[in-house]
C-alpha cells in the first residue's frame, strides 16, 4: 500500500498461488519501500510467518505496531474514530461497480498444462490418501 506494489507480486494473480506464497513467507519488498529504513523494519517484523515471532502478536500486542517509528505521526484515536478524511473517494454507481479501480484484463489466463497451475491439484498418489474418507451428506 505504501508503494502500490504488493510484496507478494511475484506470485501472479492466481489466488491460490498468492496464498501459498504468503503462507511460505515468500515476499519481496519493493526497492522504493526499502529506501525508508523505518518502513523496512516494520514490514520485515509484520511479514513473519510464525505467529509467535510476528509483530503485533507479541506481549505488547497492537501497541508494538503502533509504537513503530514509521507510524509515529499516525493519530490512532482519529483513525479508529474515522476522523481522518480519505484522500480519494471513488464515485461508484452501485456495490458491484469496479470502474474506478485497476483493470486486471491485461493479465493472461493460465494455459492448460501450465506447471504452476498443475501444482494446485492433488497428484494420484496424494489422492489415494483420501480414498477411504467417507463423506456424509444429508441427501
Amino acid at each position: 500500500m505504501c508503494t502500490g506494489i504488493t510484496p507478494f507480486r511475484n506470485h501472479g494473480s492466481d489466488q491460490m498461488t498468492l496464498f501459498k506464497g504468503i503462507v511460505r513467507g515468500d515476499f519481496r519488498i519493493s526497492p522504493l519501500a526499502a529506501t525508508n529504513n523505518d518502513l523496512l523494519i516494520l514490514l520485515k517484523r509484520i511479514l513473519v510467518t510464525k505467529p509467535q515471532y510476528r509483530l503485533g502478536n507479541l506481549a505488547g500486542g497492537a501497541m508494538d505496531i503502533k509504537n513503530m517509528a514509521w507510524l509515529k505521526d499516525v493519530d490512532f484515536f482519529k483513525l479508529s474514530n474515522k476522523i481522518y478524511r480519505a484522500p480519494w473517494i471513488p464515485v461508484i454507481k452501485d456495490a458491484m461497480d469496479v470502474t474506478a479501480f485497476k483493470s486486471w484484463d491485461h493479465i493472461p489466463a493460465k494455459e492448460a498444462g501450465d506447471e504452476e497451475e498443475d501444482r494446485r491439484f492433488l497428484t494420484a498418489e496424494k489422492q489415494m490418501l483420501f480414498a477411504k474418507l467417507r463423506i456424509h451428506t444429508t441427501d
